[in-house]
């Protein structure tokens, strides 16, 4: 990887509320070179997209990264945001694809219902915030910024988790005992001597 491509970041600057955290989102990837931490150019600049997005709607945070489950529908996940915009309640999920999926609709209608089993309130919005967007402007109306934009399903909540449900029973039926996926992963490396000429 040629050093040019790669820009700095500070450690510990993250996205929770323009504070110095210990995350950065998870769309960035970290990468050590010459003992420093640095990203690639193009999630750097869908950082920026991001930082953008949150200096323009202020969210305030109430989670991220949160586990949620469903006992109804026997489903889990990890959505990326949940806050507050204008005293509204939003389930949000970071993309950063060169397109927008059906399937985003359905996650997102699948973390809602999770959300209201988990906190017994019912979330009012549901989006994708999409880092890798088109849009050539900000619109605050429209949610949308230089490259960015916050996209809702034009289906209801209700339609979404029916549609989510009938592909869940067709992977059930593929996959009659599902079990976990079971990985070790070491909880440290050593790094090789770098021996330069």
């Amino acid at each position: 990887m040629r050093r040019s491509s790669l820009i700095k970041l500070p450690i510990g600057y993250g996205f929770h509320s323009g504070q110095h955290t210990n995350t950065s989102p998870s769309f960035l990837t970290s990468i050590l070179v010459n003992g420093k931490l640095q990203y690639k150019i193009d999630e750097w600049q869908m950082f920026l997209k991001f930082v953008e997005f949150w200096d323009l709607y202020k969210p305030t945070i109430l989670e991220t990264e949160v586990h949620l489950f469903s006992d109804k529908y026997k489903i889990a996940g990890t959505c990326d945001l949940i806050c507050l915009i204008n005293d509204e309640l939003w389930i949000i999920d970071f993309k950063t694809s060169n397109h927008l999926q059906t399937t985003y609709d359905l996650q997102t209608a699948a973390y809602s219902q999770c959300y209201e089993e988990c906190f017994g309130e019912k979330p009012k919005r549901h989006g994708i915030l999409w880092l890798n967007s088109n849009k050539r402007k900000v619109s605050i109306p429209r949610m949308q910024g230089k490259g960015w934009e916050m996209y809702e399903s034009s289906r209801t909540q209700e339609e979404n988790l029916d549609l989510f449900m009938t592909v869940k029973k067709l992977f059930d039926l593929e996959n009659p005992n599902p079990k976990p996926v079971i990985n070790q992963f070491k909880t440290s490396a050593k790094l090789p001597k770098i021996i330069s000429e």
